[in-house]
């Protein structure tokens, strides 16, 4: 059975693994272990959570804290929301033990305190089609040590903050700034959680950074066929369909992303300050590697398309990034600088690779392109910087969880990282010039 990563904090990775078939389907039939990467002298520890049996925790709801007596203890945190209830929600909480012991879960009801700011500063129009206050697109944590504050993140709705380490734990809500016009009227609680936005907190714990995608994607489009248009628009797509020699057209894409900061800890939804912002058509980029790379997928897509001028254009040597002709979504917000990682795909993309390709928003940089094992074009992994805890340990002998991997981007390199077996093997697939955090395949 293959392992899923849910979250990680400094040197704490917490995963669960399904104990049979079922349990690629339900959470009940999983267990759930939290890897501890000491350094040395230290030695790594992994643990067995017991099953949270009075309810189940999606993989987005759930985060891990690392405890402020040197990392010895943890405490695991999960916020499930009340169907019907908008101030309402349920806090659940396992607590570690000294010397490895087993902990148990806790469960209370929490309450937002003060007002629904979200519903103040940006309520849910009636015509969109998820009429619901709140759905965890990912967690964050906001504070270090004895400061428990984590944040429960809606990319459209906004943040529930709370610091699940106080003794009467209470809701804050945060609405993130407002979205841009074309994602108001189109996008807007209609797309997949994550397709065109992304919330990190600074490694440093200073700030919250948020990036908003305006996406257009390419298509591909078919001439009209000869003859009057028939009015059922069934026929009308069968005769096109029959049709065998229409002549299809790539129509260009274009996006255009914006980042934002709020200083922690958090006061204000008016603290919210736009940073920098970058178009697709403004791209360039230093690296030889990356432009060939995307030159390369974008050809993918122009095999779609009739257009001899285009497919001719595309071979012959030009400075200009050919962005407009991929799928470009899910950004993922770097945790130390402007760098934003968006997934890439030629526009007719099933079944083909999907890259990870690295922007710098700020210098209006591509900086580097990587390849990825999975064709899934959606956002399958956490952005952590646990890499740092991980050593080389030969003497353990061989890794016992070869087929146990998961995929990080690192600062100077895309690696394979075997971590289940207390070592670190690594095998590597492709330089990435940028980023200093890390993304582990979940």
């Amino acid at each position: 059975m293959v392992p899923k990563a849910i979250a990680v904090d400094g040197d704490l990775f917490l995963f669960r693994i399904p104990i049979d078939r079922v349990g690629t389907m339900s959470l009940t039939h999983n267990d759930y272990f939290v890897y501890m990467a000491r350094s040395p002298p230290h030695r790594p520890r992994l643990d067995l959570l017991p099953n949270p049996s009075h309810d189940t925790l999606g993989d987005k709801e759930i985060a891990i804290l690392s405890c402020a007596d040197g990392g010895e203890q943890y405490v695991v945190t999960a916020l499930r929301t009340i169907p019907g209830s908008k101030t309402i929600h349920r806090l659940h909480l396992y607590r570690s033990k000294p010397n490895g012991e087993q902990g148990r879960w806790t469960s209370q009801m929490v309450s937002v305190e003060g007002p629904l700011m979200r519903d103040l500063v940006c309520p849910i129009p009636e015509t969109v089609h998820r009429q619901v206050h709140h759905v965890t697109s990912k967690v964050i944590r906001l504070g270090t040590g004895a400061n428990g504050m984590v944040g429960w993140v809606d990319i459209w709705r906004g943040i529930l903050l709370c610091d699940v380490l106080q003794e009467s734990p209470k809701l804050h809500d945060m609405p993130l700034p407002l979205p841009a016009k074309s994602n108001s009227h189109r996008a807007f609680l209609n797309t997949t959680d994550q397709y065109c936005g992304d919330v990190a907190v600074s490694r440093d714990k200073s700030f919250i950074k948020y990036v908003e995608m305006e996406i257009v994607t390419p298509k591909i489009v078919s001439a009209t066929p000869p003859g009057d248009c028939d009015p059922d628009p069934f026929l009308e797509w069968l005769r096109r369909r029959e049709c065998k020699d229409l002549k299809r057209t790539l129509v260009h894409g274009r996006w255009k992303a914006t980042t934002w900061r709020m200083p922690i800890p958090v006061t204000s939804w008016d603290d919210w300050c736009r940073d920098c912002a970058v178009e697709s058509a403004e791209l360039s980029t230093d690296n030889p590697k990356a432009y060939e790379l995307l030159c390369a997928v974008s050809k993918e897509s122009l095999k779609e398309d009739d257009d001899d001028k285009a497919m001719e254009a595309a071979t012959t040597t030009t400075t200009r990034l050919p962005l407009g002709r991929l799928g470009m979504a899910y950004p993922a917000m770097s945790i130390d600088d402007d760098v934003i990682y968006v997934l890439t795909k030629p526009v007719m993309g099933n079944g083909k690779a999907a890259f990870l390709t690295a922007v710098d928003v700020r210098r209006k940089k591509v900086l580097a392109v990587a390849k990825l094992d999975s064709a899934v074009f959606m956002r399958y992994y956490l952005a952590v910087g646990i890499s740092k805890h991980f050593f080389s340990a030969p003497d353990l002998g061989p890794d016992p969880y070869d087929s146990s991997c998961f995929w990080m981007v690192q600062e100077n390199h895309l690696d394979k990282l075997k971590i289940m077996g207390r070592s670190q093997q690594e095998e590597e697939e492709e330089d990435v010039e940028s980023g200093k955090s890390d993304a582990v395949q979940q």
